[in-house]
C-alpha cells in the first residue's frame, strides 16, 4: 500500500510536467507517460499478487469508465491521488459552478449564446475564421476555442475537405467512452432518514471488475449492475435545507452503452416512444433493488424519480454517444501526441478533458493550457506570481 501511495503521486505530479510539453511543436514532444501506457491492472500486478487488494484499490474504475484490465493505470493514479484528501461538493450545488463561470465571461464581456448550437467552424484557406450557429447566424473571430471534445469537432463541425484525410482516419481510430446510466430519484422526507454520513456508495457484485462488467453487458435485465455509483447531494450541501427545507435527493449512475438505445436516436425527447420508457424501467430495477437493499427504511417512499440514458445525454451535453467522458480513457489513447490545444487549422484551438483528463479538474487545467497555447507569455506570466508553475513542476 505504502509503494501505490508513491506511485500515484509520483505519476501525478510527473503528468502535470509532461503536460506542459503540449504546448511545444510535436518534433520536441518526448514525454513517455509510460504508466499511461499500460493497463492499471498490469501496473498493480508489479506491486502486489493480492487480486483483493487490487480490487479494492480500483473500486473507484466508474470515475474513469474503464475496469482495471482495460483503463490506462495513469488515469486511474491521478483520480486516486485526486481523492487521497476526500472530494469536494460545491455550495449550493452544481449549478453554482456554471452560474460562477458565466458571470466571469460576462464580466469582461463575454457573451453567452443559449438555445443554438454551432453547425460549423467556418474554414478559408486552412484558417478558421468563426463559427455559424444553427440558426444559420455567423460570429466571426480572430481565435476560435473548441471545448466539444475530438469527435464532435473534427467529424461534425469541420467540412472533411479542410483537413487531410489521415487525420480524419486517427479522429476515428479514436474510441469514445462508454455511455452511462442515470437514476435521480427524491424523497419529500428529511434526510436523517437514511442515516449516513452522505459519502458515495461504490457497489459491485464481486471482486472482479472485469467480469463483473462482461456478465452484466451480456444480459443487463438479469444481472447485478456491474458498476452502481450512490450519490446523495442533499447530504453534501450545507445549504440544502435552507434552500430546499425537508427533501432527500439520491443519484445513481451506472453503465449503458448507447447500442443499447440507438434504435430510438430519432425520436424526440418527453416524446418517445413507449417501448423506450419500458427499456428504462426495466434496466432500473437491478439499481433500485441494491438501493433498497442498502436502505431498507426508504423502499416504497420514492416520490419521484427520472431515468435517463445516453440519448437524454446526447440532448443535453450534445455528445454523439451519450459518453461519460469524451474519448474512451484506454492506454491507446495517450500514445497520441496530437491530442494538445493546437489544431492542424490555423487559429483553431482545442480545450476540455479530450486534450487533458477527464472530469472538472481535467477540463479545468487543459483552459490554462490553451490559453498558453493562444498566448504563452500571458498566460505564465499570469500563472508565475499565482504559484501554478511551482506547483506543477
Amino acid at each position: 500500500i505504502e509503494a501505490y501511495i508513491a506511485l500515484i503521486k509520483k505519476v501525478t505530479k510527473d503528468f502535470e510536467r509532461e503536460n506542459l510539453v503540449k504546448l511545444l511543436p510535436d518534433f520536441l514532444d518526448f514525454s513517455k507517460k509510460e504508466t499511461f501506457n499500460k493497463t492499471t491492472y498490469e501496473v498493480l500486478k508489479t506491486i502486489t499478487n493480492n487480486e483483493k487488494l487490487i480490487s479494492v484499490l480500483t473500486g473507484i474504475w466508474g470515475d474513469y469508465g474503464l475496469p482495471p484490465k482495460q483503463s490506462s493505470f495513469g488515469v486511474h493514479a491521478l483520480i486516486s491521488y485526486h481523492y487521497l484528501e476526500g472530494g469536494n461538493f460545491p455550495v449550493g450545488g452544481s449549478s453554482e459552478i456554471a452560474r460562477h463561470v458565466v458571470a466571469d465571461i460576462e464580466k469582461y464581456d463575454g457573451k453567452i449564446v443559449i438555445n443554438c448550437g454551432v453547425k460549423k467552424i467556418l474554414v478559408r484557406e486552412n484558417t478558421t475564421y468563426g463559427v455559424e450557429l444553427e440558426n444559420g447566424h455567423k460570429i466571426y473571430g480572430n481565435k476560435i476555442v473548441s471545448s466539444a471534445g475530438i469527435h464532435k469537432t473534427f467529424l461534425h463541425l469541420i467540412d472533411r475537405e479542410n483537413l487531410p484525410v489521415s487525420f480524419f482516419s486517427k479522429v476515428e481510430d479514436l474510441a469514445p467512452s462508454s455511455g452511462y446510466f442515470s437514476l435521480t430519484m427524491g424523497l419529500h422526507r428529511p434526510s436523517e432518514i437514511l442515516n449516513h454520513a452522505g459519502g458515495n456508495i461504490w457497489m459491485y457484485p464481486g471482486y472482479d471488475h472485469d467480469e463483473n462488467l462482461r456478465k452484466y453487458l451480456s444480459d443487463p435485465f438479469n444481472s447485478s449492475p456491474a458498476m452502481n455509483y450512490i450519490s446523495f447531494p442533499s447530504l453534501k450541501d450545507p445549504t440544502w435545507k435552507t434552500r430546499m427545507g425537508d427533501k432527500t435527493s439520491i443519484d445513481i449512475l451506472g453503465v449503458l452503452p448507447f447500442e443499447w438505445v440507438k434504435q430510438w436516436e430519432g425520436s424526440v425527447r418527453k416524446q418517445r416512444p413507449q417501448e423506450y420508457q419500458d427499456f428504462k424501467e426495466k434496466i432500473a430495477r437491478p439499481y433500485f433493488k441494491v438501493l433498497f437493499e442498502l436502505f431498507p427504511q426508504i423502499e416504497g417512499k420514492i416520490d419521484f424519480y427520472e431515468v435517463s440514458t445516453p440519448l437524454t445525454v446526447r440532448h443535453y451535453v450534445n455528445y454523439i454517444h451519450g459518453e461519460l467522458y469524451g474519448l474512451n480513457l484506454e492506454p491507446k489513447r495517450f500514445k497520441e501526441n496530437w491530442l494538445k490545444p493546437k489544431t492542424p487549422i490555423k487559429n483553431l484551438y482545442l480545450t476540455g478533458q479530450d486534450i487533458m483528463m477527464n472530469g472538472v479538474a481535467g477540463a479545468m487545467f487543459s483552459a490554462v493550457l490553451t490559453s498558453a497555447a493562444m498566448n504563452p507569455v500571458a498566460t505564465l506570466g499570469q500563472m508565475v506570481p499565482l504559484g501554478i508553475l511551482k506547483d506543477v513542476y
